[in-house]
């Protein structure tokens, strides 16, 4: 990626919140990236990995790639698909109790 790519990709990180600016040090994932914009670029340039996984989570932030969907669950509904044997439990944010009579 070029300079003014990665350049690009630390501005929209930090405006997604993906990339957190404290001062003029930047973090990524709760690990400091750098001291100073060039630093970062430095940074980002030598470890293409992070910068792919920056601009990734970029672009699933605006909606221009789909978010993964996590095993188990339909892509189609969201739902957490359950199979016989599995050990989770389900938590409701409720409780259930619309439509329960006492006997």
């Amino acid at each position: 990626a070029s300079m003014s790519v990665v350049g690009s990709i630390i501005d929209m990180g930090v405006d997604c919140g993906i990339i957190t600016k404290s001062g003029s040090w930047f973090s990524y994932n709760n690990e400091q990236l750098g001291q100073g914009k060039e630093n970062v670029r430095n940074f980002l340039k030598g470890n293409p990995d992070v910068a792919n996984e920056v601009e990734d989570k970029i672009l699933t932030h605006l909606g221009l790639r789909e978010a993964e969907v996590p095993e188990g669950v339909d892509p189609e509904t969201g739902e957490v698909e359950f199979r016989a044997g599995d050990a989770r439990i389900l938590q409701r944010s409720r409780p259930m109790t619309s439509g329960m009579r006492e006997a």
